[in-house]
């Protein structure tokens, strides 16, 4: 006689609900880990940002700060303007602490947070105040500053005894044998190279931005681009303005440009757009023609749509009728 055995599990709607709620639980922590990669890193450059501004505004360009999470690192070439930067940056919305790092020709300190009632000690001298060497007042020979001999044994203790009741060599309860802060200060290392990365990549950007925007101010102190009337010919003296700006693109190759054209309101909606595509095609084929290359350009009408001033002068309406250029990198 042969005696069968299932291996099908035994389930109750109970232990099925159980399997819901935790398949349940699995999937929101997955949605969770997907977002918060990408949040984290927009959080970052969010704060970069506002804080550098902010520390523009204060007059603390020099200072350069990064972020990792919302926990800042100000970097300045000395402890005062490391301080008076913290201070700014602290008061940007969203930030949570500041660390500074103090950076000077041929030396480097850590990032630390400013500690009360820390002081700093002179070269060859002790943070007391002390000479190396030097007895603090108040001790006897042979004592330490906190007054006691060295090899006492604290009180409550025996002798051959640790002050945690464990002999020498023998390993505390509830530790690991070779276990110690290393891997506390291997993440705070690891830490500090990724905010020292982040704060390099802050001045990289600030520094593109900077240069697109002198480049940009170049262009806007251009006289404006003009066209033959109701037409899509550049004139003579707007040509000889493009050359210019094809000299900038040549200066500055990591750079491209948008034209974008606008025209007024006078006239069909549908003729304004194809007589606004049609100059900004002009200037863009210009530039192609004096050496800058067809694609560091973008070129697009935008007809009456976008009107700079309202449509109701003929000097508003001048204004109206011109072609755009923005330098972007």
């Amino acid at each position: 006689m042969t005696t069968t055995v299932s291996r099908r599990p035994i389930t109750t709607p109970l232990s099925r609900r159980w399997i819901a709620v935790l398949a349940a639980v699995l999937g929101l922590a997955a949605i969770i880990a997907g977002q918060l990669g990408p949040n984290r890193y927009r959080l970052e450059d969010d704060l970069a940002q506002r804080a550098t501004t902010a520390l523009a505004q204060a007059g603390q360009p020099q200072a350069s700060v990064s972020f990792a999470g919302q926990d800042g690192l100000v970097t300045a070439g000395s402890q005062a303007d490391a301080d008076r930067a913290r201070a700014v940056v602290a008061a940007v919305p969203g930030v949570r602490t500041v660390e500074t790092r103090v950076i000077t020709p041929g030396r480097a300190t850590p990032a630390t947070a400013p500690e009360q009632g820390t002081s700093v000690a002179a070269p060859g001298q002790t943070a007391t105040g002390t000479e190396p060497g030097q007895t603090p007042a108040g001790t006897t020979p042979g004592q330490t500053a906190a007054g006691t001999a060295p090899e006492q044994v604290p009180s409550g203790t025996l002798p051959g005894q640790t002050a945690a009741g464990t002999a020498p060599g023998q390993i505390p309860a509830g530790s690991v044998p070779g276990q110690s802060g290393s891997a506390d200060q291997a993440a705070d290392a690891e830490r500090r190279e990724r905010l020292a990365a982040a704060a390099e990549a802050a001045r990289a950007r600030l520094a593109v931005r900077q240069k697109a925007l002198a480049v940009q101010q170049q262009l806007n102190d251009l006289e404006a681009l003009t066209f033959e009337t109701d037409g899509a010919r550049l004139t003579s003296a707007s040509r000889a303005g493009l050359r210019e700006v094809a000299a900038l693109l040549a200066a500055n190759p990591e750079m491209g440009l948008r034209v974008g054209g606008h025209t007024d309101s006078r006239g069909p909606a549908a003729t304004n757009l194809a007589l606004s595509r049609e100059r900004a095609d002009a200037v863009k084929d210009a530039l192609v023609e004096y050496g800058v290359a067809a694609d560091r350009l973008t070129a697009k009408g935008y007809g009456e749509a976008q009107p700079a001033v309202p449509n109701d002068t003929a000097g508003h309406r001048a204004e109206n009728r011109r072609v755009e250029l923005s330098v972007y990198s």
